[in-house]
């Protein structure tokens, strides 16, 4: 019964909250009952890649491999427990989602390269040759650069050329040519 006043008894916080937790824990026990718990799994292994994309700076590739294997291990260890080594399975799927997509921008990260005002003299083989409708486009493997203002020798850049100009895959080229800064991302 509501008193005057008051939120009826049904929408109090207390009440609603008690209701919500035996719902959720009725609903994980027959998830768990039913052997469809694991499928979760893959689901919390990438709300740990996207916990990454959200994180307001570059995360500490050392600490998220370093959670993620003593949450491991305090998984190996609680498999006698079986509520704790499911939430330590759980926990384990996040930060390994989160481990994955810091050690995958670990491996692709470069450093960019800040072009100098002029001209560069490269030197170096043509890796590759794509045919394009306007321009070809070629990827060099850089054996030199001569440059003031060239903070580091790049070692692939790929060029565009006129098309039907660009020479075969393999060929040793010299090209003097004005380098730029990567475009920006596309935005969608």
């Amino acid at each position: 019964m509501a008193r005057p006043g008051f939120l009826p008894e049904a929408l109090w916080p207390g009440l609603l909250l008690g209701r919500l937790r035996d719902r959720l824990l009725a609903d994980a026990r027959a998830e768990a009952a039913s052997g469809r718990l694991i499928l979760w799994l893959p689901v919390l292994f990438g709300g740990g890649i996207l916990l990454y994309f959200g994180a307001a700076q570059e995360p500490s590739l050392a600490a998220a491999c370093g959670l993620t294997v003593a949450i491991a291990l305090g998984a190996g260890l609680a498999r006698a427990q079986p509520v704790t080594f499911a939430v330590l399975l759980a926990s384990l799927a996040l930060t390994s989602g989160f481990a994955l997509a810091c050690l995958h921008t670990a491996w692709v990260k470069h450093p960019i390269l800040l072009p100098p005002a002029g001209a560069v003299r490269l030197v170096g083989h043509v890796e590759q040759v794509e045919r394009r409708p306007k321009a070809d486009r070629i990827l060099l493997r850089v054996s030199a650069a001569e440059a003031r203002g060239l903070a580091y020798t790049p070692s692939l850049v790929r060029l565009s050329l006129g098309r039907g100009f660009a020479p075969p895959a393999g060929t040793q080229i010299s090209v003097l040519t004005r380098l730029l800064p990567p475009m920006e991302p596309a935005m969608p």
